[in-house]
């Protein structure tokens, strides 16, 4: 059972209640990242204080809630252990999702047949489509995807009407023809052989792959032999903060170390 073994000695935390290891007091607080549930550690222990990042970012629907928590809960701190996954990129600010949301909206509306390839834990990208869909245009994904979205609808959707992710389906061959008729949209995992047969099985109607996920997964084989031979577009923004949301960190915490993490700069 649960109870039993490993799983019985896991602990748990919750966003804004502190939590104590041996004489080090940790206070989790809910971030904006392409992950769902991501924290930052406020880290308190002799007399100082450590902020540690993890993985966050100020351009997604929950982005404006960072600058709260820095501004309110977090303030200066000693040190900074922070994420720099994009350093070593030119572009100074990302496109917010909400940028995507309305990218989505148009390339829906202008064509009848699409799939999606994201993330199954990329939940702003995902309830992005669902706000996109176009009116009586068909949101598919397979039994997988339905229950990791089920779950967010059931949790983060009685808090948000955005994480409800209403109008998503599962695919079955008996919506094939209404499929046809109405259109539709339908997320799915590149190199996964059973999608593959889907988008193959809708080719001579020209469907569009919308590609929504870090361009360096293009270069590896089982991407690109999932998408040959169809029209593709990229429409994707970063999980992960920009140069503008680190220096704002810096700015609101005036840490005297800093510390990066996840670059290669």
């Amino acid at each position: 059972t649960f109870n039993d073994g490993f799983l019985g000695n896991i602990l748990t935390f919750s966003g804004g209640n502190t939590f104590q290891i041996g004489d080090i007091m940790i206070t989790p607080f809910s971030v904006d990242h392409s992950a769902y549930d991501a924290y930052m550690f406020l880290i308190e222990a002799d007399g100082k204080r450590v902020l540690h990042t993890g993985d966050f970012r100020t351009h997604g629907f929950r982005g404006k809630g960072v600058k709260k928590v820095l501004e309110k809960l977090v303030k200066h701190v000693d040190g900074v252990i922070c994420e720099g996954t994009t350093l070593n990129r030119t572009a100074s600010h990302m496109l917010t999702e909400n940028d995507i949301k309305l990218e989505l909206n148009k390339l829906l509306t202008e064509n009848k047949y699409s799939f999606l390839i994201c993330s199954s834990t990329n939940i702003d990208r995902i309830a992005a489509v669902c706000a996109a869909r176009p009116k009586g245009r068909y949101l598919l994904c397979d039994d997988y995807q339905k229950s990791v979205v089920d779950y967010i609808s059931s949790t983060a959707g009685l808090k948000s009407d955005l994480y409800k992710c209403e109008g998503l389906c599962t695919y079955g061959a008996n919506l094939d023809e209404r499929l046809r008729k109405q259109g539709f949209c339908m997320l799915v995992r590149a190199g996964n052989p059973t999608h593959k047969r889907i988008i193959d099985k809708f080719k001579d109607y020209d469907p569009l792959i919308i590609y929504s996920m870090w361009k360096g997964y293009l270069e590896e084989e089982r991407v690109k032999a999932f998408i040959e031979g169809y029209r593709k577009v990229d429409v994707h923004t970063s999980g992960h903060a920009d140069l503008g949301a680190i220096k704002m960190l810096m700015e609101m915490t005036t840490p005297d170390i800093i510390i990066p993490i996840h670059t290669d700069v």
